[in-house]
């Protein structure tokens, strides 16, 4: 990852990028549509497929300044949402 690690190698294969974020949306949303039929929670969460999908950019490296987990949370946000 190291030898790609820079904007101009990303732009010049962002096409692949969006095509593989469109698949994994996709996949997230068959995830959805089908916890939902076996469990009444998450069919009431109304969730949405490309907010489930982590960013690409999103810093997510623990640090000082951002908040610790809440006991028992291992993403540190307080939701049920599935996360892929």
């Amino acid at each position: 990852m190291g030898k790609n690690n820079d904007k101009e190698w990303f732009e010049a294969h962002r096409d692949r990028y969006d095509t593989a974020l469109e698949n994994l949306t996709d996949v997230a949303a068959t995830l959805i549509d089908a916890a939902a039929r076996y469990d009444e929670a998450v069919a009431g969460l109304d969730l949405d497929p490309k907010k489930c999908v982590s960013r690409i950019h999103r810093y997510m490296r623990p640090n000082r300044s951002y908040p610790a987990p809440a006991s028992g949370d291992t993403v540190g946000r307080p939701s049920v949402r599935a996360c892929f």
